[in-house]
């Protein structure tokens, strides 16, 4: 378990457009599951972020193929999803903040350089 910092990058793959939002301190804990596969690391996550411009919410209103970066506390960056295998990103919107929905799983723990 890592406790990360505030800020989530978010890379889109596709329009190679890159996205900060602002959330709580927050750790994150990816789950490892052994199937015909081989070994997946779960990297799923759902926080919530500071209420980001429409035009985002709205490109985010469905899920989306990106890359994740987080920050530790050792400013070591750990990254989630790849271009073979990227996270999907979707943003809910609520009152006064959303809640960015990540899903990823892949082969190899964020962790490991």
């Amino acid at each position: 378990m890592k406790e990360l910092s505030t800020l989530i990058k978010v890379h889109h793959i596709k329009m190679n457009k890159d996205f900060t939002f602002l959330a709580d301190k927050f750790s994150f804990e990816p789950t490892s599951s052994d199937n015909d596969a081989g070994i997946l690391f779960d990297c799923s996550l759902n926080k919530t972020i500071e209420l980001p411009p429409s035009n985002v919410l709205s490109f985010f209103s469905s899920p989306q193929s990106c890359i994740i970066s987080f920050t530790d506390s050792s400013l070591r960056e750990i990254k989630v999803g790849s271009v073979y295998l990227p996270a999907r990103v979707s943003i809910n919107p609520y009152l006064n903040a959303a809640k960015i929905n990540i899903n990823c799983k892949q082969t190899q723990s964020p962790f490991i350089l």
